[in-house]
């Protein structure tokens, strides 16, 4: 099988140490777990992975031989894409199936051959449920984000996943559980989910490739952190304008779904282009939102942590957290949309309050990242690399243009908002230029190396 060629499709040649080290594992062992920093290129070892059990014989309709878990929509969206690409290349056929059920969509996709199916754990279980699908074939399992997966939010769905993983052809599934973050109790975890041991793959961030100096070009994931305190509200909205004003690409998280629409209004009202949504979104509002960044039709996306994990936007300048992240896993994940593969990192921001300050730092420690304290934002854009920085006229305060009323109703916030329809994809974005997830075959990916 031509897996070296299909592989090469996406990839620029040059192996990172997730991949030096996964690929062998993926061939030798039954049961691997990766644990790799983010935008090492797991994804491309699950291709392998994949490539490697749809080498032999043939699938049936309803019936994948390789099943790929990925804890949200976005997520399984941008992997779809990367293994479809790289499947297609050896003549095999990969399905993703998110967001709302639809019964039609999912008989019509599952009506042909279907080699790989990616699924987000509800979809999953309501096509089981509904006897759509039988996974008895499935010799493959890939868990992307494995620590998510088992934990609180999705733990009980993916064991009910696991249970109907069942043991064809006379032999046990092999499995794949890939994270940036994960703990020995979450190894005991996988263990204890599949009674079987793993083999146990940690990638380390080799210092270096890492620079704490902004300016410096060494790829790799971010390993310093800019600390801007801010004492109110006000103080807050008026860093995250300056930042979002100047740098070319930027993912903005906030801790509540409120949060989304509010920060979206107030940046259209300064002229910045800009789209937003959370996990309640309407799936047509999140793709859209998300093919908005890619495409530079948005400059900046505004999301809870739904973005958090695994997304990858090429070439992304600034990362901003508003307000403390829940944990130093959660700090990690969401400074990892910057830096990807062999790309250098942008800028990592913390806009918080003064007495979040030690907190933060204690995360910031666990998660590899050197804190440097910022008096200003315009500080800390002077930190952004000039072919980061992008010089916008500020729109004057109080006077709305046509984008920032369309910006208020971004799917999240309020229940007032809630009541019409948006596009959530901020500036110049029209409902025509939407498409929707979960309708069936993918072509295409939006990552050229993954994650």
């Amino acid at each position: 099988m031509p897996v070296r060629h299909a592989v090469r499709a996406i990839a620029d040649g040059r192996a990172t140490e997730a991949q030096r080290l996964g690929i062998p594992a993926v061939v030798a062992h039954d049961h691997l777990a990766l644990v790799a920093p983010t935008g090492s290129g797991k994804t491309l070892v699950a291709a392998v992975a994949a490539c490697i059990e749809l080498a032999v014989g043939a699938s049936a309709p309803r019936r994948p031989r390789v099943l790929v878990l990925c804890p949200t929509r976005e997520l399984a969206d941008q992997v779809s894409g990367v293994l479809a690409e790289v499947l297609q290349g050896v003549g095999a056929r990969t399905v993703s199936l998110t967001g709302s059920p639809a019964a039609r969509k999912d008989t019509y996709a599952l009506a042909r051959p279907v080699d790989c199916l990616v699924a987000t754990p509800g979809r999953m279980l309501d096509l089981i449920r509904r006897s759509t699908i039988s996974l008895d074939d499935v010799g493959q399992l890939v868990l992307d984000e494995a620590d998510m997966l088992l934990g609180p939010s999705f733990h009980t769905q993916t064991l009910s996943i696991l249970e109907a993983v069942t043991t064809p052809r006379g032999r046990a599934t092999r499995v794949l559980a890939m994270t940036a973050t994960a703990s020995p109790e979450d190894s005991g975890a996988l263990q204890a989910a599949f009674g079987a041991t793993f083999h146990d793959i940690r990638v380390a961030v080799d210092p270096s490739t890492t620079s704490p100096a902004h300016g410096s070009a060494a790829p790799g994931p971010p390993a310093s952190l800019e600390l801007l305190p801010a004492r109110s509200e006000k103080a807050v909205r008026s860093a995250l304008i300056e930042l979002c004003s100047s740098a070319r690409s930027a993912m903005v998280f906030v801790p509540r779904r409120a949060d989304v629409a509010d920060l979206v209004a107030a940046l259209e009202d300064r002229g910045v282009a800009v789209g937003g949504f959370t996990g309640r979104s309407a799936t047509s509002v999140r793709t859209s939102a998300m093919d908005s960044l890619r495409s530079g039709k948005v400059s900046v996306l505004v999301s809870t942590d739904v973005t958090a994990r695994g997304i990858d936007v090429a070439n992304l300048a600034m990362v901003v957290h508003v307000g403390l992240p829940h944990s130093a896993e959660d700090l990690t994940h969401r400074s990892g949309r910057t830096g990807r593969g062999h790309r250098p990192p942008g800028l990592v921001v913390a806009v918080i309050d003064p007495e979040e300050e030690e907190r933060l730092r204690e995360f910031a420690d666990t998660a590899g990242l050197q804190v440097h304290r910022s008096g200003s934002a315009r500080d800390v854009v002077a930190k952004l690399r000039p072919s980061d920085v992008i010089r916008r006229p500020l729109a004057p305060k109080g006077k709305d243009s046509p984008p920032a009323a369309q910006s208020r109703n971004v799917g999240a916030g309020r229940q007032a908002r809630k009541q019409t329809r948006s596009t959530g994809a901020g500036r110049g974005h029209t409902r025509g230029q939407q498409r929707a997830t979960g309708k069936g075959e993918r072509r295409g990916g939006a990552s050229r190396r993954g994650r």
